[in-house]
């Protein structure tokens, strides 16, 4: 977990002076009018955090100081660069490259100067690249050079055309999806083998177990459908004999042994659930959002999308519906740290524009939201210490 605390930038987009912020944990929001750096704004934040600075050898300003914390080695980091320095790392590359290699300044990293307070930390530390999301005004043709290196004709590059784009970016959102998924279902299968040795302790323990601690009280029905659903996702329910609910609730009744791990396996089922929750707000926000007869679906760890009833693609969606889905997603999987978005108003149209930022702090309120934008309707609901003119 990572999100930036403050920054300074000098001489950014052509300015005189130097623009200080220190920013929110949650929202925040730059606005400004074309030209007022807000690209180039967040392009320095996410070199700061990708330790690479060869994506600023265009962006204008004189010098920048990035601090954030980073939770795996529960410090603040500082990191400083100037583009005098950027300028003469690519000066020196081309010279010893262009020649022989013909390399390209973008393909080369050059690292930001980094600080910090804490001592013993690991060697590669200062070098590291800290978890973030960053979204440029690009993302489109981003997400076409990250699955496509070149595609090439009998004539040499060919430019993709319309149908191949929405089919990679479609690949995007799907890949986005599968990342996070799998990382839930590590989550909860953590959580499934608690719960069966929580059941096991408990067994194990007898009643020495339940003279330490109360059971909570819970129906023999209520019981029942717990253990059900529990073992229902668990390998072992192929051996699992559960048996009929007559039985299970005699036993249920007489046996505390039996009502302290239905106990214990209702805690487990509801940080199942808990873990679960965050694909569920996705889900209902975007159906209330799309209306109509398309709905959003994840069947079993797969995204689906239906009209009218019947499976479509994601390519078939308008390009303001793939890009409002793309952006929940890239929230929900940026867990506590930075999403850095510019210019998420993209083919979105105005009363969706209006609710984004709800939307995403709904499907992520531990995240911190970076955002740069020139439409009044994405900032229309934020308080003013949450909007940062540029």
């Amino acid at each position: 977990m990572t999100y930036i605390k403050s920054f300074s930038v000098n001489g950014l987009a052509g300015r005189k002076g130097t623009v200080r912020r220190s920013i929110n944990r949650d929202t925040n929001i730059f606005w400004g009018f074309n030209g007022s750096g807000k690209t180039s704004l967040l392009k320095i934040l996410h070199s700061a955090l990708e330790n690479n600075a060869s994506t600023l050898t265009r962006v204008p300003f004189r010098s920048a100081t990035v601090t954030f914390y980073s939770d795996t080695f529960k410090t603040d980091f500082t990191r400083k660069i100037t583009k005098k320095s950027v300028h003469e790392a690519a000066a020196g590359i081309h010279r010893k490259y262009e020649v022989a290699q013909n390399v390209l300044v973008e393909s080369r990293v050059f690292n930001w100067e980094t600080t910090t307070k804490k001592e013993s930390l690991p060697e590669d530390a200062l070098e590291s690249r800290f978890q973030h999301t960053y979204l440029s005004i690009n993302r489109i043709n981003e997400s076409r050079r990250r699955n496509v290196y070149s595609q090439r004709s009998d004539f040499g590059h060919s430019a993709l055309d319309e149908e191949t784009l929405d089919e990679l970016f479609a690949q995007e959102i799907k890949n986005i999806w599968q990342n996070y998924n799998t990382k839930s279902l590590t989550e909860i299968r953590d959580v499934q083998e608690k719960g069966l040795a929580l059941t096991l302790s408990s067994v194990l323990g007898g009643s020495e177990k339940l003279l330490k601690e109360g059971v909570p009280s819970m129906d023999s029905k209520q019981a029942y459908e717990v253990v059900r659903d529990f073992f229902a996702d668990q390998r072992l329910r192929r051996h699992l004999k559960l048996g009929t609910y007559g039985s299970f609730a005699k036993n249920y009744e007489r046996d505390p042994l039996l009502r302290t791990v239905v106990s214990e396996i209702s805690e487990v089922q509801q940080e199942i659930e808990a873990a679960l929750e965050p694909q569920l707000k996705i889900q209902r926000l975007v159906n209330e959002m799309y209306g109509g007869d398309k709905e959003l679906t994840f069947n079993r760890g797969q995204l689906e999308i239906t009209s009218n009833g019947e499976e479509i693609s994601i390519e078939s969606l308008s390009g303001g519906e793939k890009q409002l889905l793309r952006l929940l997603l890239e929230c929900l999987a940026a867990e506590e740290s930075t999403l850095l978005v510019d210019e998420p108003e993209l083919s979105l149209h105005v009363d969706w524009q209006h609710r984004l930022i709800e939307a995403m702090q709904v499907v992520n309120p531990k995240a911190q939201l970076v955002m740069a934008t020139h439409s009044p309707d994405v900032m229309a609901d934020l308080s003013e210490d949450r909007i940062f003119p540029l």
